[in-house]
């Protein structure tokens, strides 16, 4: 259900994390008011594409909906007949399967087979190994099935981000060397700021630190430098 094409997962791999991108200012306020993702101009989805990540968004979201009931029950009666010690009777398997409705009722089914299936592989956290021999309970189980909800409601929002993303803005080779001499520019004025005694031990660390790096340096300069002249 979560597995993605590669070329959908480049894509989703390359869009701006959550609050990064192009900010949107008011001109009136100077406020931010948004932000724009932005993705590279090579992974901006062609129509064809646009077209299958929004089928893929209208899934998950259909996907979020709980249930269908028949299926959760079906589920958890195979659940509770396969960890019980003897075959169990309708009327017991009815009184088990009502207590873990309680506790997933409002979830889809099938993040409770992807949860029994994860439980079966024991590709979940338990302190003690042991207890992947018995049934989850009906907390537990709960909480593994809303563990894979919550990444399928996550996917969903991220596969939008690539939907509005704009396209990112190459600087041009003029644009990164002036870029390069103010980072430069700004290294400078750091280091400048290092001669102040002031800024505490950390800093004197930091200082000394710079220091020996420079004595090492200077040590195998001179040693390449003597036996260039022997």
């Amino acid at each position: 259900m979560l597995l993605l094409p590669e070329w959908l997962a480049s894509q989703l791999g390359a869009v701006s994390d959550l609050g990064a991108g192009r900010t949107v200012m008011d001109r009136t306020t100077r406020q931010i008011t948004a932000r724009v993702p932005t993705i590279p101009k090579s992974k901006m989805p062609t129509g064809a594409q646009r077209a299958a990540i929004a089928q893929r968004i209208t899934e998950l979201h259909a996907a979020a909906q709980p249930g269908p009931t028949e299926d959760t029950i079906t589920l958890l009666g195979e659940l509770i007949q396969e960890f019980a010690p003897a075959r169990l009777d309708p009327k017991t398997v009815d009184i088990k399967a009502e207590a873990y409705m309680d506790a997933v009722e409002d979830l889809p089914a099938w993040t409770l087979r992807e949860a029994i299936y994860r439980w079966h592989r024991g590709q979940v956290s338990v302190s003690d190994p042991s207890v992947l021999e018995f049934a989850p309970k009906p907390y537990r189980l709960k909480a593994i099935a809303d563990g894979i909800l919550v990444v399928a409601k996550g996917q969903a929002i991220r596969l939008q981000r690539i939907l509005d993303a704009e396209p990112e803005e190459e600087l041009s080779d003029a644009e990164r060397e002036a870029s390069s001499r103010k980072m430069d520019a700004l290294l400078l004025t750091l280091s400048d700021r290092d001669d102040d005694p002031s800024r505490g031990s950390a800093h004197a660390d930091r200082l000394r630190a710079q220091s020996e790096l420079r004595d090492r340096e200077a040590a195998i300069k001179s040693k390449s430098t003597e036996e260039s002249a022997i």
